[in-house]
């Protein structure tokens, strides 16, 4: 799980980024990134919505808004 990687990334003092590629949307990209993924892939929710770039700026929005930037 995604927890499970993020304690084992922290265990270790790493500082490598995480991400998660499948099912993310604008639903649900703030948990993700709150749960500690660094990187959310969202190819779907941006490729398959009819404008990509204002599907971009949503999933960006929930993540930053979550990251605290």
């Amino acid at each position: 799980t995604l927890r499970r990687v993020v304690a084992e990334r922290e265990a270790a003092g790493s500082p490598a980024l995480i991400a998660l590629d499948g099912g993310i949307d604008q639903s649900n990209a703030a948990d993700v990134v709150a749960a500690g993924a660094n990187i959310p892939v969202a190819g779907q929710a941006i490729f398959g919505a009819p404008d990509a770039e204002a599907a971009t700026r949503a999933l960006r929005a929930a993540a930053v808004r979550t990251a605290g930037g």
